[in-house]
Order: structure tokens, then sequence, then C-alpha cells
């Protein structure tokens, strides 16, 4: 489980796809059984189940996780937003680039209205670089996490 502020994430590592269910699946049974004993709503529109892999036989939505949260079944999303990046089946982060690439703000011109906000421009650039460091750390943590499991699991 990966938290950031009020976002929760659900990881797992598998030979499969049903390794992958068969691991995250309790851990959303538990959020849901939390959420109905202290009374608190999850929006379900918000959350989004995703897989990925560098089987082409599985990419862009050809392999769909099943998980449910309570009686509702989780959304697929081939390219979910974490952190505000944007995610693809295989984590090349092209999706991502190209969102970037499409906006028609420079991050210089959309923190200008931050600042008379927030404070001085130095103050939002280390808010984000701090956002863009936490989000490069969880994903080198996941990418380091499968390559150690390869690493240790017997050769086939």
């Amino acid at each position: 489980m990966f938290a950031f502020a009020d976002d929760t994430t659900y990881a797992a590592q598998g030979c499969s796809l049903l390794e992958c269910e068969t691991a995250v699946q309790p851990a959303a049974d538990l959020l849901h059984s939390w959420c109905l004993t202290w009374k608190v709503s999850l929006s379900t529109s918000k959350s989004v189940v995703s897989y990925f892999s560098l089987d082409p036989r599985k990419m862009n939505g050809k392999a769909q996780p099943v998980i449910y949260f309570g009686p509702d079944k989780v959304l697929f999303e081939s390219t979910p937003q974490l952190l505000g990046v944007t995610l693809d089946c295989q984590l090349t982060f092209g999706p991502h680039i190209d969102v970037l690439k499409k906006s028609r703000w420079t991050a210089r011109s959309t923190t200008m209205p931050l600042g008379s906000i927030l404070g001085p421009e130095p103050v939002i650039t280390q808010i984000s670089l701090l956002h863009l460091r936490t989000v490069l750390l969880f994903v080198l943590c996941i990418i380091l996490a499968g390559i150690h499991r390869r690493q240790s699991s017997p050769q086939t």
C-alpha cells in the first residue's frame, strides 16, 4: 500500500493477472470493511484498477483485472493518473509526456497565478519539485520491487 495525502494506492506484483487480483482483493475487502465500520464513504467513481505488463498480449486493456469494492466492481483504466502522473500499461510515461506537450501552459505560466496566492515563485518551484520527487520515488520503488522479485524468484 502506498499513501500520499488522501490518495491510497494498492499495488501487487505477480506472474499472472490472477495472482495480482488474488493479492489485491483482500486489501480492497479490508478497506471496504473499515469504511463500513467507521461510516466513511469512498468515492468509487474516482477509484480505478489497472494492469501493467510488458506482454503484448496483455497490453492496452487486453487483460483487465476484476476487483470489487464491496458489491461494486472497480472500473478499469488503461492510463490511470497517480499523483498527477499519467501511467500507461508499459510504464513508458508516453501518455503523460503527450499530455504535457499538448498543454498550452508552460510550467512557468502555471506557477505565476499561484505565486500571487501562495507566495513567491521559488516556494512554488520547491513544492513542484517535491511533488515530482515523491512521484518518481514511488515509481522507482515499484520498479525496484519488481527487479528484486525477479532476481529472488527461482528460474524455471
